[in-house]
């Protein structure tokens, strides 16, 4: 499926050489994919799954599917669908490279944290539509990886109404600390691994002390924890973050 966004993204066409010949935006609408749960299994609620800087790529929609196996009707947008796009209008789907790093970090700051976390907004908005439409609980969670991880935890910071998630989980978001001092009046919690590369201590310790009313977990893993199927993956770890994640969601049912 696809839905209009009604507000200009800030790309710029020379954004990323690397995806030369694609054309670049701003785009007003985006790709979802969606994700049931297993015929015969009640949906819990819906869930707005926020990507890294690789895209919609099989990593994501397969965790997309993974959390759909426990009840969400999850809905993964294709951000970047709204810098650049191929010739059959689909956004890029990157794999873990340092070259596709360089040219999804380029996206992400094409796109900008204020646009993603009013995109996510949006979203959130119309699959809560969506789930009251189908006759089920319209309550929504956001959760994001990395990239995903910040946006997530801005799309409840920042979201009003019907646009802001129920809940929010927060895996490996460097960018978080920029935004620590920012407020999400809904449940929520913060992932990260305690040698992550990317993420000092330091900046996971601030944002434990200003996130009081959320609590921040550190996992013996590194950045990309969750990715099954990747060096980074720690199956442990990956799943009592699950754990840990659902707790959030049941505070949110409560």
């Amino acid at each position: 499926m696809r839905i209009a966004i009604p507000w200009p993204t800030q790309s710029s066409p020379d954004v990323n050489e690397a995806l030369t010949p694609w054309s670049a935006g701003p785009y007003t609408s985006l790709q979802i994919a969606e994700f049931q749960p297993p015929p015969g299994q009640d949906v819990r609620g819906g869930l707005v799954l926020i990507q890294e800087i690789f895209g919609l790529n099989a990593h994501i929609r397969a965790d997309a599917a993974l959390w759909a196996s426990r009840g969400f009707r999850v809905w993964a947008p294709a951000y970047f669908e709204l810098v650049v796009r191929d010739v059959n209008g689909r956004g890029p789907e990157l794999a873990y490279r340092d070259r596709d790093f360089v040219v999804g970090r380029g996206l992400a700051q094409t796109l900008g944290f204020e646009v993603a976390a009013k995109v996510t907004g949006r979203v959130i908005g119309e699959l809560r539509e969506r789930l009251r439409d189908l006759g089920e609980p319209n309550l929504v969670m956001s959760l994001g990886y990395c990239w995903g991880g910040a946006v997530a935890f801005l799309s409840a910071s920042r979201g009003r109404g019907h646009e802001r998630p129920d809940a929010f989980v927060s895996y490996y978001g460097r960018a978080v600390y920029d935004f620590r001092a920012e407020v999400a009046p809904v449940p929520g919690v913060f992932h990260y691994g305690e040698h992550d590369g990317l993420i000092p201590l330091e900046q996971v310790q601030a944002v434990r002390e200003a996130q009081g009313a959320h609590p921040v977990f550190v996992y013996p893993a590194g950045h990309g924890f969750n990715r099954c199927g990747h060096p980074d993956y720690e199956p442990v770890s990956a799943q009592l973050a699950v754990d840990r994640s659902l707790e959030v969601w049941s505070r949110a049912e409560a």
